[in-house]
């Protein structure tokens, strides 16, 4: 009875033991549960994560308020030869020195609320420009950028990065 006892038990074992899945049996499980929880795959879930980080990280606005400059207002402008969109920012000096040169950086939008092609191929959705064209304190102005965005809806913030003025200093976004 003693030594029936243990092959019973391994019997039992071995008959209750599921067979090794396979990479694919496994991703899809993975899949299943991934869009059952968030309405898409595992892969496209961890890229929206990983946008929604990065887009995070890219819009630290920390010390805005300090800013000499300050962008009134940023939009989408279609040219009548073309399907893409540029990029317009009208701003001021709010400072009290001559500014030299600023450098933008923005963020936009699709009509569905995903990150938009905005110029740059870093990280969707960003984009980044420059002037070197002088404004005098307490004027405005505006300036475009050819961005050749074919799927941006709007410009949801556009802010100054850096500013040299015409005595040599410099002002950064930290």
């Amino acid at each position: 009875m003693k030594r029936l006892l243990p092959l019973i038990l391994v019997a039992y074992l071995s008959c209750n033991q599921q067979p090794e899945k396979t990479e694919a049996q496994k991703q899809a499980q993975l899949d299943s549960f991934s869009k059952k929880t968030y309405g898409r795959s595992l892969k496209d879930q961890v890229q929206h994560q990983t946008d929604s980080i990065l887009k995070d990280a890219l819009i630290d606005t920390a010390g805005l308020y300090k800013a000499p400059v300050k962008v009134i207002s940023a939009k989408l402008v279609k040219k009548e030869y073309s399907n893409y969109k540029n990029i317009q920012l009208q701003y001021k000096n709010v400072s009290l020195k001559r500014i030299d040169g600023i450098k933008f950086r923005w963020y936009g939008e699709n009509v569905f609320g995903d990150a938009a092609d905005m110029g740059t191929g870093l990280e969707k959705g960003f984009g980044a420009g420059f002037t070197d064209e002088p404004l005098k304190p307490n004027r405005q102005t505006s300036s475009e950028w050819n961005i050749l965005s074919r799927d941006g809806k709007k410009v949801i913030l556009a802010w100054p990065i850096e500013v040299v003025f015409s005595d040599g200093t410099k002002w950064e976004l930290k």
